[in-house]
């Protein structure tokens, strides 16, 4: 990936450009992104593959690279840098062409935040979404989730796609409540949206998703745009989990999540999220593969 365009636009040169020398080459830097794993939708407006906010329709709106994006994938860094940084340097999150600042130059509005399909809320998470939770603890993350997908009751754009939380946990109501002693205040904060909006699923399996989903939810394919696992590992009863000695288990483990989840993902911007440590034995298993 390179903003070598947006270079030129502002008095550089093309590092494909046949009147480079070597040495003006080097300045404008490039990077591997064969193995880069990232939010898609940050990938394609990076390298300007979506239109500025406020044009939705395909071929409209300046469809140039995002310098916030690409500086965000790519690590374009001063020192080592520092000729293509000069020319390119980075700028706000706020200046992301899918920002509704980007376009009015000021900060939106509560009722913009509702009724914008494509605003980027945060990591990929918008308006209207339908979001799967796998192995929360308390349900606070899907909480956190369900406020940035789920549309307040002062949306009037896209009302047959509200957002929705499936929030699910690998233990029962009972055993949650002795762990996470707010627990039924973060369950009575969801139940707020509605149960159209939100639903909650126990004894969930990550790799018998078909069979342990709420019943309502196990045949219906394609309908999540989300799917996220937080620190997934297999559980143990001494609470040393994740061990060397169970590495090959959590990466069975980690494989059939992956196969169970597929069917439930959006076919056009379906992802999946894992988040974990980055330190051993946990970044020996290679997730990434």
């Amino acid at each position: 990936m390179n903003l070598n365009s947006r270079a030129t636009k502002e008095g550089g040169h093309s590092a494909s450009d046949p009147s480079d020398s070597p040495r003006e080459e080097i300045a404008y830097p490039r990077r591997n992104i064969n193995q880069l794993y990232c939010p898609a939708i940050t990938y394609r407006c990076a390298s300007g593959a979506l239109p500025r906010h406020g044009s939705h329709a395909a071929g409209q709106g300046e469809m140039t690279p995002c310098v916030p994006c690409a500086y965000k994938i790519c690590n374009f860094e001063i020192a080592l840098d520092s000729e293509f940084t000069k020319r390119v340097p980075n700028q706000r999150p706020e200046q992301c062409h899918r920002s509704p600042r980007a376009s009015s130059g000021g900060r939106p509005d509560q009722k913009d935040m509702n009724n914008y399909d494509d605003l980027d809320g945060t990591m990929g998470y918008r308006r209207g979404m339908n979001v799967l939770t796998i192995g929360d603890g308390d349900f606070t993350f899907s909480l956190a989730v369900a406020h940035l997908v789920v549309r307040g009751a002062e949306s009037k754009n896209n009302i047959n796609h509200p957002g929705m939380v499936v929030a699910t946990s690998y233990e029962d109501s009972q055993t949650l409540r002795k762990v996470y002693p707010d627990f039924d205040k973060t369950l009575d904060s969801l139940n707020c949206f509605g149960k159209s909006n939100v639903v909650i699923g126990y004894n969930v399996d990550a790799t018998r998703l078909d069979s342990t989903l709420p019943k309502e939810l196990q045949s219906k394919n394609n309908l999540f745009h989300r799917i996220c696992w937080n620190f997934p590992c297999s559980a143990v009863k001494s609470g040393q989990d994740g061990q060397n000695d169970a590495m090959e288990q959590n990466k069975e483990l980690v494989r059939k999540f992956v196969a169970n989840a597929l069917p439930y993902l959006d076919e056009e911007c379906g992802e999946i999220h894992m988040a974990h440590k980055t330190k051993p034995p946990y970044n020996q298993w290679g997730l990434e593969k």
